[in-house]
């Protein structure tokens, strides 16, 4: 079972995928440089990564 503190992970982790990806089609789109779209998705996945390997001990 997910306890609290790596729901909150994962939450925030998608979020941040989420935001990624949301910056990058922007790029292509609108061709406007957003920086951060890479490190945003980066940082989400580590997010997700960190909440389920706690969650197998």
């Amino acid at each position: 079972m997910i306890n609290m503190n790596n729901r909150l992970k994962l939450g925030l982790g998608v979020i941040f995928c989420i935001l990624g990806v949301l910056i990058i089609i922007s790029n292509f789109f609108y061709m406007i440089v957003i920086p951060g779209g890479l490190i945003s998705i980066l940082v989400g996945s580590m997010l997700i990564y960190d909440s389920l390997k706690k969650d197998k001990n």
